[in-house]
């Protein structure tokens, strides 16, 4: 986060004089303001508001004074209209207030939402106040009435504290911004009525005069006069020489100009001297007023005119400063002009602006400049102090100094194009391209090579920060070669390294088949490795971390930037809050491509939010993309609908790529909602604009299109679209790319019946993502990866990396489809030969007598069947003897202990008084044996094709060695006995009808198998003893 640690003012005593509320010499307390201000303290705000002259600020200044009260005093001028600048100096101010929290700058991120930044400031500001405060803001009628620091100040009254009140001088009515605080009994309003001067008050102003004392009659008749004007009484009580004029006068500048015109004709030459000559100043140290007039009584004539009430304000810095009312200033400056004849007046003017320049004031400086037309100092003023307004956020002020040219001189200038654009850059990218590239030409025309270079490198800026056209921007890649051979070596010290991170994002963006990319990429890596620019640093570092992960796809790669960004403490208050949210998406896209910890995930996607909306950036990744990716990918639709209507408003107004990712996002919800025709229009519509904007968003598009047209049937279609994929694969040789198209056409493939070919896509695809680690994906529903994964564990397809990607994406099977035992159950039961339970790929022992029951109510459960078995006959088989209600009791308490046991509560589940093992979370041998019993009796109802025989072949394989052994073998209960009886009975039956039907396909081999299985269950059996004296002749006779 840029803060104000670290910037300083040229000239303290003239910088901060606007922080420092004025010195009062001797005023007269106007005990009844005090108490009408003392009246409003409970609210935020009060507004003290009148023409010039009637004392706002010496009643601002003497209530703090004689109340006692601390203040933070900040007087506002015409720069204060850039929110950037009045929080720099705010920001100095607070510095003097003791230790706090870091109060940050107004950089351009921040200025996307400025009621965020304000809310968030004043709070951090507040930390460091002690109630009862006041903070002042003086001369508010400095500001355009356009300014958006009306709409700041609305919002920072929302924001103050208890005992924490905002006071107001100006010369206008509150701006209609803070129309919402009047009605809402937030800002109070001294007005002109209020401020006029009582009889009495203007007594006791009279006998403040040094010089003379008038008479009680006096004072009444100038009082009535100026009608409680207090400038207009301070000027007739000067002069006794002013003609008495018998009807009242009206408060006005012009008024004013007539009596000073009086009183200052009576004043004596050096002073008269003086004033004009320091009237140049708008604040002025005693130091500067010698300078410019020559003479070391500077200090003797400012401490005098401060002393005598003459218009005369004194701050106490440092080093005191002061300054002129702003009534009086006006009307010396217009004398002035008057009595200086040409020649002269500018000299006074040139003289004080290189006074005002030394000291750091360089907005008085820029002033003058402008009014004398010397642009060539001008011009030196932004090529030397631009950069340092624009580091502290204050673009604004440096785009009004450069409106202030003649525009065909800004125009013709290429530094002044240049600075002209540095201050559009974050605003406004696009028109910041359009001057910058002005400015390139006229560079490039005038051979000038400092300036083609930094030009260049500020437009590669704009195409980042705009994010529209790459496509344009390969133009910018082909200039570059010229300039590595029209001048080689780059002459601006540190520029090498903005050069490296342009060349490396225009290639990544807009030109990722360039034959020198990978070069470009290495020295990049190499700058990271060495002393980049802590600024270049982190977006660079993320930059490739991105691109390793969503672009290429390359593990190692990605993690080797994850763990550089990591150790760069990017997460701190020290570094700026786009690149912190930044930070934080580039470790969501690893650890969600790659780990597919989504809880991880919706951590750094919460921190990011709140970083981004405390700071009041507009950013969609990851505040958006991180929450509507995770739930979209673990199924939580309403989640992820949600998230996307609450960026619904601001959609307009993000960049061309974001809008396209937005679109994307959306596309993807409506598939998986089943809205297919909305989801393709949304996809279809975003692909022209994504071919202008970046390759990989057109391969995402591509990737999306394809999975909705084969949702809509139409399979040429779908495979069109995978194709379309093939460019951003081949330019970035993207495994993420290769991984997703070769495995959404195994998909494809397997839907369309295609076994075979979809096994051969299957292997490929998933040796890349074994490879590379991937384990969260988008745009693949869970139902179709579940059974991919499926088929995949049968054909023994990269067994492992299939499991990790089950159990990472929490995939549940097919429960109408027999599973293999590989698939990495939650709760898997063995009953065949032994009893067994495995819970999470870990053997569970059983040696506590506690578990006796809830291992027997698993028991006879499995004895029937499994599923819809009721409780009542569960309840009556554990305990016969008894009553119903106590055996109910004592079956809900035995269920709760058996679901703990499994550690899966979802793998047990009672619906209408029945209770079922949940086929998606228990894998059951028996259940396998059943159902390749079932496949068994189908096989033989097709009868005999010369298919339907090489799949019985393989059905019998399977067959015998599925059954393992007796089922509950160990166990003697009734309905233990039962049930093992009864599959011993179905066994035995399929394995004759297999063994006749193998024997009529000649099978010896087979059969002899199925038989001689058969005589092991049944010794006598005489179906399978005849079955095998069939098949020894037979093969003895081979």
């Amino acid at each position: 986060m840029a803060t104000n640690s670290g910037l300083a003012i040229a000239n303290p005593a003239v910088g901060l004089a606007k922080l420092n509320r004025p010195w009062l010499p001797a005023v007269l307390p106007r005990e009844r303001l005090f108490q009408r201000l003392d009246s409003v303290q409970s609210q935020p705000c009060t507004w003290i508001g009148a023409p010039g002259g009637y004392g706002k600020t010496t009643l601002a200044a003497s209530y703090v004074e004689m109340r006692g009260l601390p203040c933070l005093w900040y007087q506002l001028d015409e720069d204060d209209a850039d929110l950037a600048t009045f929080f720099y100096y705010l920001g100095l101010a607070a510095d003097s207030l003791g230790d706090g929290p870091p109060l940050p700058l107004l950089t351009p991120e921040s200025q996307q939402d400025i009621p965020a930044f304000t809310r968030r400031y004043i709070r951090l500001l507040c930390q460091r106040l002690n109630p009862p405060f006041i903070l002042l803001l003086d001369n508010y009628h400095r500001l355009p009435a356009e300014a958006t620091f009306h709409g700041m100040l609305a919002e920072a009254l929302n924001d103050l504290p208890s005992g924490v009140r905002c006071l107001v001088t100006s010369r206008g009515e509150p701006p209609l911004a803070l129309s919402r605080a009047r009605l809402h009994g937030q800002l109070a309003i001294i007005s002109m009525e209020e401020l006029r001067l009582t009889l009495p008050e203007a007594q006791g102003i009279a006998d403040l005069e040094p010089d003379h004392r008038p008479t009680i009659e006096d004072v009444q008749r100038l009082h009535e006069q100026v009608q409680g004007w207090a400038a207009g009484l301070t000027l007739l009580l000067r002069d006794a020489q002013i003609p008495f004029i018998s009807r009242p006068l009206p408060a006005s500048a012009l008024l004013f100009d007539y009596f000073a015109t009086e009183v200052f004709k009576h004043t004596d030459q050096p002073t008269q001297q003086f004033l004009l000559k320091t009237a140049f100043f708008p604040k002025m140290t005693a130091a500067m007023a010698s300078q410019m007039i020559d003479s070391g009584d500077a200090a003797e004539y400012l401490n005098a005119l401060v002393r005598s009430h003459y218009f005369t304000f004194r701050n106490d810095t440092t080093e005191p400063s002061y300054q002129y009312h702003d009534l009086f200033r006006d009307f010396l400056l217009r004398r002035g002009a008057q009595t200086f004849n040409a020649t002269d007046y500018t000299h006074h003017q040139r003289r004080a602006a290189v006074i005002l320049e030394a000291v750091g004031d360089l907005s008085a400086a820029v002033e003058l400049r402008q009014a004398l037309g010397d642009w060539e100092e001008l011009s030196r003023l932004v090529q030397q102090h631009g950069q340092t307004l624009l580091r502290q956020g204050r673009s604004q002020l440096l785009e009004t100094w450069l409106h202030g040219f003649p525009p065909t001189m800004r125009d013709q200038s290429p530094w002044l194009l240049f600075w002209l654009g540095q201050c559009k850059l974050h605003h406004n990218p696009v028109g910041a391209r359009k001057t910058l590239v002005r400015a390139y030409r006229r560079f490039k025309h005038l051979g000038d090579s400092p300036g083609v270079w930094l030009t260049w490198v500020t437009i590669t800026d704009s195409y980042c920060l705009a994010w529209d056209n790459f496509k344009a921007a390969r133009g910018w890649l082909v200039e570059f070669e010229y300039l590595q051979q029209r001048y080689p070596g780059i002459p601006v010290p540190d520029l090498e390294a903005r050069v490296v991170c342009g060349v490396f994002n225009m290639m990544l963006y807009a030109w990722p088949e360039h034959p020198r990319f990978a070069y470009w990429e290495q020295r990049l890596v190499q700058l990271l490795q060495s002393r980049c620019p802590p600024e270049i640093y982190l977006i660079s570092l993320v930059s490739l971390l991105l691109h390793y992960v969503w672009n290429t796809g390359q593990r190692a790669k990605a993690t080797w930037a994850l763990t550089l960004l990591r150790n760069a403490n990017a997460d701190t208050s020290d570094v700026p809050p786009v690149l912190r949210c930044l930070g934080y998406w580039g470790k969501f896209c690893y650890q969600y491509l790659f780990e597919g910890n989504s809880i991880e995930c919706l951590t750094l996607a919460k921190t990011a939010s709140a970083i981004a909306t405390r700071y009041g950036i507009q950013v969609i990744e990851p505040s958006l993309s991180g929450f509507v990716v995770i739930h979209l990918n673990e199924g939580r639709l309403e989640a992820g609908r949600t998230a996307l209507e609450r960026f619904k408003p601001v959609v307009h107004s993000l960049r061309p790529v974001e809008q396209l990712h937005y679109h994307w996002l959306c596309g993807w919800e409506a598939w998986l909602s089943g809205r297919l025709a909305e989801a393709a229009e949304l996809l279809q519509q975003s692909l022209p604009a994504s071919h202008q904007t970046f390759y990989h968003a057109t391969g995402m598009i591509q990737w999306g299109l394809a999975q909705v047209q084969a949702s809509l049937g139409n399979r040429s279609s779908a495979l069109r679209h995978l194709a379309g994929m093939r460019f951003w694969i081949r330019a970035a040789n993207s495994q993420i790319g290769r991984f997703a198209r070769t495995l959404a056409t195994a998909q494809f493939a397997l839907d369309w019946g295609r076994r075979e070919r979809s096994l051969r896509l299957l292997r490929a695809a998933f040796t890349i993502g074994r490879r590379e680690g991937y384990l969260c994906f988008p745009f693949f529903k869970s139902e179709d990866l579940s059974r991919l994964c499926m088929t995949a564990l049968d054909a023994g397809i990269e067994v492992e990396y299939v499991r990790t990607l089950i159990q990472k994406r929490g995939l549940l099977p097919d429960s109408t489809v027999p599973a293999s035992e590989r698939w990495p159950w939650p709760v898997k039961l063995y009953t065949l030969g032994r009893f067994a339970l495995v819970i999470d790929e870990q053997p569970l022992t059983f040696g506590r007598k506690a578990q006796h029951k809830p291992l027997q109510l698993l028991k006879i459960l499995l004895s029937w069947g499994g599923r819809d078995v009721e409780q009542a006959r569960i309840a009556d088989a554990l305990w016969p003897d008894a009553d119903g209600d106590t055996a109910q009791q004592t079956l809900t308490t035995t269920l709760h202990r058996l679901r703990k046991l499994l550690g899966h509560d979802e793998a047990v589940y009672l619906r209408d008084s029945r209770l079922s093992l949940d086929p998606r979370y228990c894998w059951v041998d028996l259940w396998c044996l059943e159902r390749r019993i079932n496949q068994a009796h189908e096989h033989i109802r097709e009868r005999k094709t010369t298919a339907a025989a090489a799949d019985m072949a393989t059905l019998a394989h399977s067959l015998l060695g599925a059954y393992r052994g007796s089922f509950l073998g160990q166990d003697n209960e009734t309905w233990a006995l039962q049930a093992r009886q009864r599959l011993q009975n179905r066994y035995l039956k399929i394995l004759e009808e297999i063994g006749a039907h193998l024997e009529d396909q000649q099978d010896w081999d087979g059969a002899r198998a199925c038989y001689q299985r058969g005589m092991e269950l049944a010794p006598a059996s005489e179906r399978c003893r005849q079955g095998l004296r069939r098949c020894n002749p037979s093969l003895e006779s081979c």
